[in-house]
């Protein structure tokens, strides 16, 4: 049915450009919030703003408002299509103040559930975790007003009040008994998705800021500029990723129109994350045997030079392309087409470069004996293979909706560029 959704957009594809796409995230917000990260950033090594444990979700929040002033001014984003009609008409009636009661308890639902998860599953009882859940207990009473105030006003606001929210509610209240059962599971499976990935980034994001923004740079060398180089690239990808997962306001378009609903598309995600990465590469999948591209070239050398900046290449077109997400990534969902920057050029630019960059860094062929290249080479294709899947299954999902499909047709007729 994807299929023929995507022949039926091919003729008009052609004539499309960006600003025909509404929905589209603008491309100036994402290097705004660049800018913003790195000002940030040198406030922090300078020690006037943005240091200790809130230091990096402090800077998050400055990034945020910046790129939501921008796309609110600017580009009107609360205008695009995918926002739905605003208007007070029928506001308040029973009907409306039933379904804002029916939200509230859904919140109190979720809230719970994400509290037992964290409370009681294993995992959540490591002290990375437990750390990372402190840093963020002291922003919820600065965090949880802003956001009850957010859902009422825009409750108010918008032509169709009885969204996924509302439904997970009346289905607490009546035991399962009422909600649309669609809509259910659509905001338990983003309720599972924010509840996964918030603490991993937040976790990573905390520890990068807090090491990157206190270690000297004595940059005197390529090594030197390679390695301060590579964990920047790192700290703006999660960043940006970290935004995504805890900003999904509708009024700025960057709410979940759908979450990934097939097995598939979860495992293949999942899996390249802790803590189910670190066991399948280190029992499963290990490409690495200590031979990595700086042992190969002579440091410092014309040869090391070049190859190091094109990792360094690959790793920037890495970290743009969450940049380009703007306040919208967010693995398993689709909140909004992103067509500029890298996407510009492919449909899938993080996985691109992501992968070639572990072929270049580590060099599986070069292993220390046959057996160790020739595993190695087939552990790395493998996981080469698990991207590959995540990404099919990742436009299974976003062909659901017409821009993407739009989008996706340009590639297929060899024109890859939109504008």
């Amino acid at each position: 049915m994807a299929d023929a959704l995507v022949r039926r957009q091919v003729a008009a594809a052609d004539a499309v450009s960006e600003r025909d796409i509404r929905n589209a995230q603008p491309a100036l917000t994402g290097y705004v919030g660049l800018l913003t990260l790195i000002s940030c950033f040198i406030l922090a090594r300078g020690e006037h703003a943005f240091t200790g444990r809130d230091g990096y979700l402090m800077a998050c929040a400055v990034i945020f408002f910046v790129m939501a002033l921008c796309d609110g001014l600017l580009f009107r984003v609360y205008r695009q299509p995918d926002v739905g009609p605003l208007t007070c008409a029928n506001a308040f009636t029973r009907r409306s103040f039933a379904l804002l009661a029916y939200k509230g308890a859904g919140l109190a639902g979720s809230a719970l559930i994400l509290w037992g998860a964290y409370s009681f599953l294993p995992l959540y009882a490591d002290t990375w975790y437990r750390t990372t859940f402190a840093a963020l207990l002291v922003w919820l009473p600065a965090a949880a007003p802003v956001v009850l105030l957010y859902i009422v006003v825009f409750h108010f606001l918008a032509e169709d009040r009885d969204d996924g929210l509302a439904a997970f509610g009346r289905a607490c209240l009546t035991f399962g008994a009422q909600g649309d059962p669609a809509k259910v599971r659509d905001h338990m499976l983003g309720l599972a998705i924010k509840g996964f990935f918030v603490p991993i980034m937040v976790g990573f994001g905390i520890g990068d800021w807090n090491r990157l923004s206190a270690t000297p740079f004595s940059i005197t060398d390529f090594r030197g500029f390679y390695e301060i180089g590579y964990q920047l690239l790192l700290l703006v990808d999660v960043c940006f990723g970290t935004i995504g997962y805890l900003c999904g306001f509708r009024l700025l378009n960057a709410h979940v129109r759908f979450p990934e609903r097939t097995p598939g598309g979860w495992l293949f995600c999942i899996i390249c994350y802790v803590p189910f990465w670190q066991l399948i590469n280190r029992n499963y999948l290990s490409y690495s045997d200590g031979i990595v591209w700086g042992t190969v070239f002579a440091e410092n050398s014309v040869h090391y030079v070049i190859w190091g900046s094109a990792i360094l290449l690959l790793m920037t077109v890495y970290a743009l392309s969450t940049v380009s997400f703007g306040y919208r990534f967010s693995n398993l969902t689709y909140r909004g087409l992103v067509c500029s920057g890298p996407y510009r050029f492919a449909r899938h630019p993080a996985y691109l470069s992501k992968n070639l960059s572990y072929w270049m860094i580590e060099i599986p062929v070069l292993g220390t004996s046959l057996g160790s290249a020739v595993g190695g080479t087939l552990a790395l294709l493998l996981v080469n293979g698990i991207y590959y899947m995540r990404a099919r299954y990742e436009e299974r999902c976003c062909l659901q909706h017409e821009d993407y499909r739009i989008y996706h047709a340009r590639f297929d007729r060899g024109a890859p560029t939109l504008g």
